[in-house]
């Protein structure tokens, strides 16, 4: 007999009705960027939203108002999204060509410790001055990368909002619809970064960032140093800026072997401020409120404004973003006395960042994070509950008569049995966009998860900890926090060493296209949501859909 339905985790989703018709809005924007002006589709779309509103107000029935709805909703998102979209560049305005302009910066990354003086830098700005013959520069994005000038600029100077005045090689990045793009070029056409500079130089700064960016940059800065106390030689330097990586999203303080173990193993995600940080974080932030009975309201009030603060000193990167707005919907349900729904609080969180920054879309970051996390949801949550009950230990033996060592093993038991669903669902629902974007297959990882994760739990719990010691001059605890995270790390890198042996489990395949990705993705959220709704989340038919849509892909790649 199957267990109860649990609908904890989704709840009602009417969300749905406004992120889908979004979602496929900006894919026909994507697929038919000259298919006419915004304004065409956004009249037609409130045509047909009036007549969903009018014929709703006679019958409640959804075939009488959702198509109209529906169509509507969709023609919105496309308006909506070609009036958002930065303008592609004209065939004359390709050419490599000198420019001297100002930019906005929006996002710094660094490839080594902000300390290093000789580190080289990738800047994402904004273009808001140009000469009257590169007219067509204006409020474009525009990427390059350099090694700063120490008489011009230090590296630690170079912050968000800050305006500088740059010259350099202008050239086109790539064409969106060319097929020969580098992964690189893919990643800056798909956010909009046309433009590129090449042999970039600073010639002054126009602007300097506005004082709580810089408060945000010291901070950075200050929590690198924490982060970094107490190591003594070569080694402890690595686990240093592993952990720094870790802790603060630096992906270029990874050594370069130690980074390359973590992308063939499709753990490089532990390094990106996601999830799993934010909720990690928003999890003991909880807990020590709740322990000196702080109220719910202002309890919610301070996690948020802590996370909100360690998503801005961190770069506000937009994983991060995406992570704190989940979290945010999810915290001001419960702050308002509202019962929370995971479901609710991720579509919310994703309805607003398409809103806000419709590329987003296209970014691969944003597509394997909301896919993996709706799996968990959707898929994770009735897996975990079928392993949990069909595994159950001491299932025969009455409670009261169980030792404390045999209910702690249960937890434990019950506990890794969670992990384990987890690490099905995610790997189910990420290797189709693995497999599309970085031809990475990782079977082994279902395996490799089990042990990753618990640990990188731990790196971040003992991080937070070493933040927190550290800011308050707790310089000897600071320390000891340090090292135990570091061993940890050491624990994490010598298993991804040995796990990477198994050839079996880990490799690449170039076959699969970004098109029967996606078609296999579409295949197993709907299917899922279908049975779901019919009330069959716990049967054969619901657990086979993930890997007969996988099955799918691969004939579909043949």
């Amino acid at each position: 007999m199957n267990p109860p339905p649990n609908r904890s985790a989704i709840g009602h989703i009417p969300m749905l009705w406004l992120v889908v018709p979004q979602i496929i809005g900006y894919t026909l924007a994507v697929v038919l960027p000259d298919s006419g002006r915004p304004a065409i589709w956004v009249g037609g779309s409130l045509g047909l939203l009036i007549i969903a509103y009018f014929r709703l107000q006679k019958s409640a029935q959804l075939s009488s108002w959702s198509p109209f709805y529906l169509v509507g909703a969709v023609l919105l998102a496309v308006g909506y999204y070609q009036w958002r979209q930065p303008a592609q560049p004209h065939l004359e305005h390709r050419a490599p060509r000198e420019a001297d302009i100002v930019i906005d910066i929006d996002r710094v990354v660094r490839q080594a410790s902000s300390s290093d003086a000789a580190s080289r830098v990738s800047i994402y700005a904004k273009v808001i001055a140009c000469p009257a013959h590169l007219h067509y520069l204006s409020e474009q994005k525009i990427f390059f990368s350099m090694y700063p000038d120490a008489e011009a600029a230090q590296p630690s100077a170079l912050i968000r909002g800050a305006h500088y005045r740059v010259r350099g090689l202008l050239k086109y990045s790539a064409d969106p619809q060319a097929t020969d793009l580098t992964a690189f070029q893919q990643f800056l056409s798909r956010n909009g970064y046309y433009y590129r500079l090449q042999r970039a130089r600073i010639v002054q700064e126009v602007t300097p960032a506005p004082i709580f960016y810089r408060w945000c940059d010291r901070q950075n800065q200050h929590l690198q140093r924490i982060a970094r106390k107490g190591s003594s030689n070569a080694r402890e330097r690595e686990l240093a800026s592993i952990f720094t990586a870790m802790m603060l999203g630096i992906k270029g303080a990874i050594p370069p072997q130690q980074k390359d173990n973590f992308r063939i193993s499709g753990t490089l995600h532990l390094f990106a401020i996601s999830g799993l940080h934010v909720g990690i974080i928003a999890a003991t932030l909880y807990i020590l409120l709740s322990i000196i009975r702080v109220p719910l309201l202002p309890r919610c009030v301070i996690a948020l404004c802590v996370l909100w603060l360690y998503v801005q000193i961190t770069g506000a990167s937009p994983s991060a973003i995406r992570a704190f707005s989940m979290a945010f919907f999810y915290w001001a349900a419960l702050g308002v006395q509202r019962k929370p729904s995971t479901f609710s609080a991720l579509l919310a969180s994703a309805f607003a960042v398409l809103v806000y920054e419709p590329q987003q879309l296209l970014s691969v970051g944003f597509q394997l994070s909301y896919t993996v996390v709706t799996g968990l949801l959707l898929y994770g949550q009735p897996l975990i509950e079928t392993l949990q009950n069909k595994f159950t230990l001491f299932r025969f033996t009455p409670e009261d008569t169980l030792s404390i060592w045999q209910k702690a093993y249960r937890h434990v038991w019950q506990a890794g049995l969670g992990l384990l669903g987890m690490s099905i669902a995610a790997f189910f629902f990420s290797t189709p966009l693995s497999l599309a974007y970085f031809h990475v297959f990782a079977p082994a990882s279902v395996l490799l998860n089990l042990l990753l994760i618990p640990l990188a739990t731990l790196v971040i719990i003992g991080g937070s900890l070493s933040f927190l010691c550290g800011i308050l001059a707790l310089s000897w605890l600071t320390i000891v926090f340090n090292h135990a995270a570091w061993l940890i790390i050491l624990t994490m890198t010598t298993c991804l060493e040995y796990a990477l042996l198994a050839t079996w489990g880990f490799g690449t395949i170039d076959a699969v296209s970004l098109s029967a990705a996606v078609i296999c993705e579409c295949c197993m959220f709907s299917c899922l949501l279908g049975l779901y709704f019919f009330k069959r989340q716990h049967s054969t038919a619901f657990f086979a859909t993930p890997p007969l849509a996988l099955l799918l892909m691969g004939l579909l790649s043949l």
